[in-house]
């Protein structure tokens, strides 16, 4: 499926604190945690690439060959769809964005992956927040 690859769902929730990637799914109630590559292919998600774009990208700014990094790459963006943590936007083309300035080979690559917890499902899934539409705000359930 051909469109660009899109992070900020409405069931998603992610945080970016000291180098790591914190995402929850607010359906599932589980939470995920990345670092190191992965979180510059999650910054690389932002509504305007294609997922042949990121891999793409990532063949050029990492150090290493491309046929390592690329297969790597697209897995690891096929494991986060499977999630439901990015979403492809279809009938719509990615294309490369300006600021992908690096120089090539330039950042050290190692797989990435991330870290999927199911611990807080219950917490999260209770959370009443998810019990109100936009208008009537929280506390206030529908």
């Amino acid at each position: 499926m051909t469109g660009k690859l899109k992070r900020d769902l409405p069931h998603v929730m992610h945080e970016t604190i000291d180098n790591e990637v914190v995402v929850v799914n607010l359906t599932t109630g589980v939470y995920y945690s990345f670092d190191g590559v992965a979180v510059r292919i999650w910054d690389w998600i932002d509504g305007h690439r294609s997922l042949e774009n990121i891999v793409d990208l990532a063949t050029e700014c990492f150090d290493g060959a491309t046929e390592v990094i690329a297969p790597q790459v697209q897995g690891f963006l096929d494991r986060l769809l499977e999630e439901e943590l990015v979403a492809i936007e279809p009938g719509t083309q990615g294309e490369k964005n300006s600021d992908d300035s690096i120089a090539p080979k330039s950042l050290p690559f190692t797989e990435p992956s991330f870290q999927k917890y199911t611990d807080m499902e219950a917490l999260l899934l209770a959370d009443p927040i998810h019990e109100v539409d936009e208008s009537a705000g929280w506390p206030h359930k529908k």
